[in-house]
């Protein structure tokens, strides 16, 4: 697979710190951003972030008992750790991007994404979206789409361009001053032709 670090088990770089004493953690392969505060969110022209996201990784240990890998609410698809996005009480936005190069040109591949959401009571669908994007093309699900508390697969199709290079996009945001939880893990992309 040309994907690298798709189950957030190879390490990460502590990044300086945000706002106050936050230090995320950057999964190696992968380039995280957030969205600064007073910004607006990804395709929106009113709705602002307020805070900087915790983003950080989340090992089986950290976890209680139902949500280790096996338990009935598991969080941890593959390996130990899973990678968590979040904040207690601010609208956010955060970008999780990697570059692939020397694919196939002409090939199509299927990627697939798992991207839980904890909602915390949230009644408008679209205060907590996540999206993937294969250079450029690809789309959002809502909290309620995604489900509370649900593993949520994107899904892209995409046909490698010319020059055999693809960028992979994994965004989420949440608009309200409510809290929201993001977790990814299992990344999987397959050549499908």
């Amino acid at each position: 697979m040309a994907l690298r670090n798709h189950s957030f088990e190879d390490g990460w770089t502590d990044l300086p710190p945000a706002p106050g004493y936050l230090i995320n953690q950057q999964p190696n392969d992968w380039v995280l951003n957030w969205i600064e505060p007073g910004r607006f969110l990804y395709d929106s022209t009113s709705d602002k972030a307020g805070g900087v996201p915790e983003c950080i990784h989340k090992h089986a240990n950290q976890l209680p008992p139902n949500e280790q890998p096996g338990g009935q609410n598991a969080l941890i698809l593959d390996g130990e750790y899973v990678f968590k996005i979040f904040h207690f009480g601010a609208p956010f936005g955060a970008e999780l991007t990697q570059e692939i190069s020397n694919l196939p040109p002409g090939s199509t591949w299927r990627l697939t994404v798992p991207i839980q959401v904890h909602l915390h009571g949230e009644t408008d669908p679209y205060a907590a979206e996540s999206s993937v994007w294969v250079n450029g093309e690809g789309g959002w699900a809502n909290g309620f789409v995604m489900g509370d508390r649900e593993w949520y697969n994107h899904v892209v199709v995409f046909v490698v361009p010319n020059d055999g290079n693809v960028l992979i996009s994994i965004r989420v945001k949440s608009k309200w001053y409510n809290p929201k939880d993001f977790f990814i893990d299992y990344i999987q992309m397959e050549r499908v032709s």
